[in-house]
């Protein structure tokens, strides 16, 4: 690999290394499986090694991988917390053990097993816990005292202590504790942890320490950090001392004198793993003499006398015999896969979970289908793949009905799920007494998950009228229950019978009806007789009321099982009526919203209050439409509803709905955001939402499609782009690429897939790909970005390679710059821009091609993803933007390439016309501060909102992805001018898409100075910026407008 190469190669790895850095560290959710994330932090050392000169003090090779959350106070170590080196074969081991002896020293080791959680230090004075905090970036960590003091593992008190102690150990999630989480978080149908390590981070990082205890975290100690008045000779020694503190320790920790008995243990740990209660990534091989240590000392990163042993991940090859399909506690039909079983990671595992209906569709299941079979995290088995089909095998098909109760299955509108919606289901009835006893329903204290559970499988409750009939002597069978508990939990049963009407309707759990709603219906009705005879027209008249949620309440009273219900809760006295108070006039006729945190009150306070004075409590100001915010905080992703984007704030806690991680999101219309995750060169993934009546985003489907490139909209899809292997071959066997789109639909949840021969597409011989869709004039118009030629363009069109020295001769590149002998792996024509552009109804058709010289070819490029440069103004005309990125083709000693000339500029296609306008150009460079464009987004009529590189065009020829593109302008497309844009945040990162809306942009600003992120209103007119609404999340991407279910 030449050193341009390596260069590119490098920054490609750091981003993605420092993207799952932020995610594991930081945000407890990382995207890539331990051994990917491996395998490519040594590809990025491997380079580092060979051109020590593309090292960075910013190299994640440089540093550890956290940070410091501005959600906690930070604490800078005394002692630095630092990573381990990792090795991936017993041979690296040796090689570390001839390195320790090559520096003079005869070591003893020290193996131990690598706890996988979250490593934190312990800091004691006199004898008492005074701090923890977690190691962060190793040198600056977080305050995290409070949820430390919660770990029962973890003493308060230190008897016999020193004046001063910090010891260091890994928090951890036990895997039964991991599973009752798992299981709880089901049950009140929140997405569960991925796995224990991203539990224990995630709990442990809790603003509200009553979560962390809640969570049932254990702890490992495993180094002493400092001890004042002590002095220790070994590890093993320090070891012992921390285990007679009454910390535990890691439960096998043993010293051998060479490296090969220390990798026999180290192979016996790998093969126990499966057998234990806790999770573990590797071994641990240290040098045991302390003085050694000091003399071998450490890098900037990792000490010398230390490494971790990565095991590798265990796949197996089974048979799928069949499918049992199980009723969660709140109605979803889950299969599990039962196949033959295999020892896998210590355990014989027979099933694994299989999701839900579409995780089936997508695998292609059959029964008979060899499966391919791991454990994640080492604990939780997966179906990760089908190897083979047997002869005439039929896709599995899901139940039509229950198998509890014998209902039909059906998918909810607002879901995609199979769902049982009995309200009588056996399966169902814990979810529902837990939700009809809660706080905000009916509000039977001392009636909780635990004691609910117990009620429930004890078989003395099976529906909430159950309740009603309970006895003391059926309470004290229950565990923990004495006389005076009993007795207490009748009377909060009996005092229920006198609560409104409003909190037996939300008790009911009547999808789409929330507190209020229920309170809204309780009120305008009067009595549940009512509500029960009440049409959808005449609930749909209820203000604030939408047409899916009057559908949802008819329904719900139209079931046999619900006429049981309300008959045998009447029986028992519960109250049917509403008795509310009379309504004052102070705010008749206006509509609060209740937004963010208040200092004196709830906010379902301070909405009851704004109701009890004649208004109406809101958490958004119009039912027509509203603001959709793509965020994302700790380990999750969200999109937040919020009525004005111009002041106020809005959170993600509370009032988001979790989603998909989104890194592309597409507002069709009002009426779907589609959220497009690129997943690293694999099958992409998505998920379409909508708002619903409640003001929550409701997910509608979930989609695969081909690796995206590119997307955009065509009438009522959601279009993916991506090039990649046809099924084309010459007599060489060469493969033609194509052109691969998926046609997403909102409406159904179809989606069809579409190729088109990408070799020669512009008659040069070369083959393409696309930047952007825009849709205008009735047409589609799309940017066409040549790519050099492929092996089977060059033998089918040898007449189109103009320079048999831009042909390889060897393989080179890595990433998404690598190429094989024999191609030409960039374009000929860098200094030509082509828009294609279609009239029918897909790209099937031959399109006109409108072509200039006076641009490069027009696209944002980041890799292999290709941002939009090419957009409609209102009027119709299409103005196609160029960066000049042919100036960053340059050859090299062992490969030439067509360099550009060409600067940044615009061209325009008009409204009605096939070709560029020859009396339109526009050069960035010679305007406004004379910068290249990096993205540019249409905002209204002809302005433009357009990302500069900030520093010039040379830091976009040389920078690579380190470039600064920090700088904004707005672009007059008609008077070809630009103005700066003004009063933006320093420290501020961008997020995707801007949106438009009265002649103002509105952007997406995360900043790095712990404030909240906010989005920026750009006045069109001035490129004057001002701060507008903010988000509590810990970034902010894009927004869109939505519209609410009609009436």
């Amino acid at each position: 690999m030449e050193l341009e190469q390596a260069r590119k190669r490098a920054e490609e790895l750091r981003v993605i290394i420092e993207k799952n850095n932020r995610l594991y560290y930081d945000q407890d959710a990382p995207e890539l499986e331990d051994f990917e994330y491996d395998a490519l932090n040594r590809e990025l050392k491997q380079i580092e090694a060979e051109y020590p000169e593309l090292v960075t003090a910013s190299s994640p090779t440089q540093h550890v991988g956290g940070t410091a959350s501005s959600k906690f106070s930070k604490v800078t170590h005394a002692v630095k917390m630092e990573s381990l080196q990792d090795a991936f074969s017993f041979d690296e081991l040796r090689e570390f053990d001839t390195r320790v002896r090559e520096a003079g020293i005869r070591p003893e080791y020290v193996v131990e097993a690598k706890i996988d959680g979250l490593s934190v230090s312990l800091e004691y004075r006199m004898g008492q816990l005074v701090r923890g905090s977690t190691r962060g970036d190793g040198v600056v960590g977080e305050d995290v005292t409070e949820n430390i003091m919660t770990i029962k593992d973890i003493p308060h008190e230190l008897p016999d202590a020193p004046n001063f102690l910090e010891v260091r150990g890994e928090v951890y999630m036990p895997h039964s504790a991991f599973f009752k989480l798992k299981e709880q978080q089901e049950l009140e149908d929140k997405t569960p942890f991925k796995n224990p390590r991203n539990a224990a981070a995630g709990s442990l990082r809790q603003k509200d320490p009553s979560i962390t205890a809640s969570r049932w975290l254990s702890i490992f100690v495993f180094n002493l950090q400092q001890c004042e008045g002590r002095s220790f000779v070994t590890h093993h020694e320090t070891l012992d001392y921390i285990k007679a503190l009454g910390f535990p320790v890691s439960p096998r920790y043993s010293v051998f004198e060479n490296i090969e008995d220390a990798i026999k243990e180290i192979q016996a740990i790998g093969e126990a793993r499966g057998t234990l209660e806790f999770d573990i990534d590797g071994a641990v091989i240290k040098v045991n003499d302390l003085a050694a240590r000091r003399t071998l000392g450490s890098t900037n990163k990792f000490p010398r006398w230390a490494i971790a042993f990565k095991y590798p991940p265990e796949v197996k090859e089974t048979t799928l015999r069949s499918i049992e399909v199980g009723v969660g506690r709140t109605g979803v039909l889950t299969p599990t896969a039962c196949f033959d079983p295999v020892f896998l990671a210590g355990t014989t595992v027979s099933r694994a979970t299989l999701h839900n209906e579409d995780f089936i569709r997508q695998l292609g299941l059959c029964i008979g289908d060899t499966i391919q079979v791991r454990k994640a995290g080492d604990i939780i088995p997966e179906v990760i793949g089908v190897t083979r089909h047997e002869p005439d095998a039929q896709p599995y098909k899901m139940p039509e009905f229950c198998p509890s109760c014998g209902a039909p299955a059906v998918h909810l509108e607002d879901e995609a799920a199979l769902r049982c919606v009995n309200p009588e289901c056996p399966a169902q009835a814990l979810r529902n007494i837990i939700h009809f006893a809660s706080r905000d329903a009916m509000d039977i204290d001392g009636l909780g998950t635990m004691v609910a559970t117990q009620l429930v499988d004890k078989g003395l409750v099976h529906s909430a009228a159950d309740l009603y009939d309970l006895t003391i002597e059926q309470l004290l069978t229950l565990e923990k229950f004495k006389e005076k508990s009993a007795n207490n939990l009748l009377q909060a049963i009996e005092a229920s019978k006198q609560n409104n009407l409003d909190k037996l309707v939300f008790a009911f759990g009547i999808r789409n009806i929330g507190d209020k709603a229920a309170a809204l219906l309780a009120e305008h009705f009067g009595s549940l007789q009512a509500i029960r005879e009440a049409t959808e027209e005449q609930i749909g008249e209820i203000d604030g009321f939408g047409g899916v949620m009057a559908q949802s309440v008819t329904e719900f009273f139209a079931k046999d099982g619900t006429t049981d219900l309300v008959h045998r809760l009447a029986d028992a006295g519960v109250n049917m009526q509403w008795k509310g108070e009379p309504k004052g006039d102070k705010l008749a006729g206006k509509t609060l919203v209740v937004t963010g945190t208040l200092e004196t009150l709830s906010r379902s306070e301070a909405e009851a209050l704004i109701v009890k004075n004649g208004g109406k409590a809101s958490g958004s100001v119009s039912k027509k439409t509203a603001y959709v915010v793509a965020a994302t905080t700790g380990e999750a992703s969200y999109l937040v509803v919020a009525n004005s984007l111009d002041e106020g704030t809005v959170s993600t806690q509370g009032n988001g709905t979790e989603v998909i991680g989104g890194t592309y999101w597409v507002y069709k219309g009002l009426d779907y955001v589609f959220a497009l995750v690129y997943n690293k060169g694999g099958a992409g993934t998505g998920a379409s939402y909508y708002l619903g009546a409640d003001g929550k985003m409701k997910e509608k489907y979930t989609y695969t499609y081909n690796r995206i490139t590119s997307y955009g909209t065509w009438r009522d899809k959601v279009v993916t782009v991506s090039t990649g292997d046809s099924k084309i071959t010459d007599e060489d066997q060469n493969v033609a690429q194509a052109l691969l789109f998926n046609y997403l639909d909102a409406t159904d949840g179809s989606q069809e897939e579409g190729t088109l021969l990408a070799e020669n597409y512009l008659g040069n011989g070369e083959k393409v790909s696309w930047a952007g869709l825009v849709e205008a004039n009735n047409k589609i118009y799309t940017s066409v970005i040549p790519m050099g030629m492929s092996k089977y363009g060059i033998k089918k069109w040898p007449e189109a390679v103009t320079d048999q020295e831009l042909v390889t001769k060897t393989d080179g590149g890595s990433g998404s710059g690598a190429y094989t002998a024999g191609v030409i792996p960039s374009t000929q024509y860098p200094d030509n821009a082509y828009v294609a552009i279609y009239s029918g109804t897909n790209f099937n058709e031959t399109p006109v091609i409108a072509k200039t010289d006076k641009i490069g070819y027009a696209c944002g490029r980041m890799r292999s993803q290709y941002y939009q440069t090419i957009w409609a103004a209102d009027n119709g005309d299409v103005y196609v933007f160029s960066p000049g990125y042919g100036r960053t083709a340059v050859s090299s000693s062992d490969l030439k390439k067509v360099t550009g000339q060409k600067p940044s500029g615009a061209m325009r296609i008009k409204a009605g016309a096939t070709d560029f306008d020859p009396d339109y150009y526009v050069n960035f460079e010679e305007i406004g501060t004379k910068h290249p464009i990096f993205r540019c987004w249409h905002i209204s009529e002809d302005y433009f909102l357009l990302q500069l590189y900030k520093k010039g065009a040379d830091d976009m020829i040389h920078g690579g992805t380190s470039a600064d593109v920090s700088e904004l302008a707005i672009f007059k497309a008609e008077d070809r001018t630009i103005i700066p844009v003004t009063g933006l945040p320093a420290e501020g990162k961008f997020g995707g898409e801007p949106y438009g809306e009265n002649g103002y942009a509105y952007m997406a600003v995360t900043v790095t100075t712990g404030e909240h992120p906010a989005f920026y209103k750009i006045d069109t007119k001035t490129g004057k910026a001002v701060k507008g609404l903010t988000v509590e999340a810990d970034a902010i991407t894009t927004v869109g407008k939505m519209k609410y279910p009609s009436k």
